[in-house]
């Protein structure tokens, strides 16, 4: 493939608020994009846009080449999996493809 600029850059927060019945921003725990890339949303503390999820890493988004993308999405108690199509530049639809509690370990103390 051709072409030098950057990849396409994809916002979980927006996205996440584009999916009726996907959790909201603040209650994701971690995702995970097209299986390979950790989003870990923190709250910005202070500034215009206080309470605004970001990346981990202080970007907002993740590199989003083409139109079909996965996206795991987890909570505290359940985890979601969406098949995601960019439909314009910040537009996506989904579909809900399978979703679940979350488990979790025993306690080994």
């Amino acid at each position: 493939a051709a072409g030098g600029g950057p990849a396409p850059a994809a916002d979980p927060a927006s996205i996440l608020a584009q999916l009726p019945g996907a959790p909201g921003p603040a209650a994701v725990t971690w995702a995970l994009w097209d299986g390979n890339l950790p989003w870990y949303p923190l709250p910005v503390s202070a500034g215009p846009q206080a309470g605004a999820p970001v990346s981990s890493w202080g970007e907002p988004g993740l590199p989003a080449f083409g139109r079909a993308h996965i996206l795991e999405v987890h909570t505290a108690g359940t985890w979601q999996l969406w098949r995601l199509e960019r439909t314009g530049i910040d537009t996506w639809t989904g579909d809900l493809a399978a979703s679940g509690r979350q488990e979790t370990a025993p306690d080994h103390e």
